[in-house]
């Protein structure tokens, strides 16, 4: 199974499965999918990502997972609105950390809501957790610091795109 998850696959992820809305806390307010938790990380920073602090920001969202309660245990289904570029960082942090079943919904919220599936406006909250992720358990090459960028620059061999806004 891929890192994007349709609608139609879910019914095949193996339980327990925990649904985390990455999108802002008035909108999960509003309504989500039953039994999601609410884990909005797009407003961290990762500043400082040369080879000195890279593993600092690795450990910092390490932590942030456990603060909200995912372990290894769960199939993993991340979503947002579905256009928006909220679920699919967190998703691929807790891939680089070596999760072994972590999605994101295609289509997010929207696409669960043109499928006629219902909402939930109750608040659902884990217990944190305490799981290590090891270098040797993460997967190698998905993260890299800005020392690695700064030494590909040039190179006819490597692409490099700057997807921020203008």
């Amino acid at each position: 199974m891929t890192l994007l998850l349709e609608l139609s696959e879910l019914g095949s992820l193996p339980d327990p499965v925990l649904f985390v809305d990455a999108r802002i806390l008035a909108d999960y307010e509003r309504g989500h999918i039953p039994g999601a938790i609410h884990h909005d990380t797009f407003e961290f920073a990762n500043e400082q990502t040369d080879g000195e602090h890279l593993e600092e920001v690795v450990d910092a969202w390490r932590q942030m997972f456990c603060d909200v309660g995912i372990t290894f245990d769960d199939a993993v289904v991340f979503y947002d609105v579905g256009t928006e570029n909220r679920a699919a960082r967190p998703a691929f942090m807790l891939h680089h950390l070596g999760h072994p079943n972590v999605h994101v919904l295609h289509g997010g919220m929207t696409a669960w809501l043109d499928d006629n599936r219902g909402l939930s406006a109750e608040t659902t909250r884990k217990p944190a957790v305490s799981w290590a992720a090891p270098p040797s358990q993460r997967r190698s090459g998905m993260v890299v610091g800005v020392d690695e960028v700064s030494a590909c620059l040039g190179r006819e061999d490597v692409v490099l795109l700057d997807v921020r806004d203008e």
